[in-house]
């Protein structure tokens, strides 16, 4: 069973969550008055754009999961899922969304692009010194050179789909 513990303040009257799988969250007030709430899960997939210095990015809410049902923006080079969970409070006499942080965050999706170890880095790209020891020296095994043209390390837990 999987449990979030969420500490928030609103109109000087602070809430302790406690999200429970099952969707139901337990809120208790300041003056301890313990409320039963359901809760609600969102499923968004966030897409990743080469950018100047860091990656760009934009969110969407999905159904599910499903890799093969994501309609990947031809400019991104990758995305992950990731989880919000929800519920309304009453404070002062006003409903109040409450929401969790990103949970569940799923492996890095690299959609489409080229894996290469550092081996076939050095064969291959001789010259690129300085992303070879970047790979090399921050102990990745391999890059990926995204179909954006980009670099990024690939690490263990990242999954690669071929581009459609």
């Amino acid at each position: 069973m999987s449990i979030l513990y969420v500490i928030i303040t609103i109109s000087k009257n602070t809430y302790s969550l406690t999200f429970h799988e099952g969707f139901v969250v337990t809120a208790h007030s300041q003056n301890e008055r313990r409320e039963k709430m359901n809760y609600v899960r969102k499923t968004y997939v966030e897409f990743l754009y080469p950018g100047s210095l860091f990656s760009e990015s934009s969110t969407r809410k999905v159904k599910n999961r499903d890799v093969s049902k994501v309609k990947v923006p031809k400019n991104t080079f990758g995305f992950k899922f990731f989880d919000i969970l929800s519920v309304v409070v009453d404070t002062d006499g006003k409903k109040v969304q409450l929401a969790s942080e990103r949970i569940n965050v799923s492996p890095m999706h690299y959609y489409g692009g080229k894996l290469y170890t550092v081996a076939e880095l050095k064969r291959e790209f001789p010259n690129e010194r300085t992303l070879i020891r970047n790979v090399e020296g921050n102990g990745y095994k391999r890059a990926i050179r995204c179909r954006t043209g980009n670099w990024q390390p690939f690490e263990d837990t990242d999954v690669f789909v071929e581009a459609a």
